[in-house]
């Protein structure tokens, strides 16, 4: 009996940064979404492969607020922002055996949406790295997919 499983297929988008001091030059930011390593594996990849010609430093960077959403208390902001810190240190353990040792990966766990903090992050680092699904243009733009609307911005 033939065993067939579909795979999802994934796309990684590397945003450039607009051209700035030395700083940028020396800095990658990888966005971590929610779904665990298997949604940004390649993401990682490419993003260790870069550190390691570009000399740069890495950090991880989650969007904790919800699109469409405003924590209702500061209790609510606090367990977004945990949440956002244990998936971000699960990336981290999923990155590190891909890096050069002594390679700098930092953690940022902020409270802001996705596309927020991918926006805010570019304006100084060299690259901004997402991976997303391979859906549609016209699901990406209804389901208000992160990547796109970040690289739109």
């Amino acid at each position: 009996m033939a065993h067939h499983q579909r795979r999802a297929r994934f796309e990684v988008k590397v945003m450039a940064a607009r051209s700035g001091g030395d700083e940028r030059a020396t800095r990658i930011v990888v966005g971590i979404g929610d779904g665990g390593p298997s949604q940004y594996r390649a993401a990682l990849a490419l993003a260790a492969q870069m550190s390691r010609q570009h000399h740069a430093e890495l950090t991880l960077v989650h969007g904790c607020i919800p699109r469409l959403s405003i924590p209702s208390s500061d209790e609510a902001l606090r367990n977004h922002l945990a949440r956002g810190e244990k998936l971000l240190q699960e990336a981290e353990r999923a990155l590190s055996p891909l890096t050069d040792h002594g390679t700098p990966i930092h953690l940022a766990a902020v409270p802001l949406t996705a596309v927020d903090a991918l926006v805010h992050e570019s304006q100084t680092t060299a690259a901004v790295i997402v991976q997303r699904r391979d859906l549609s243009a016209v699901r990406r733009a209804l389901s208000g997919d992160t990547a796109h609307n970040a690289a739109a911005q």
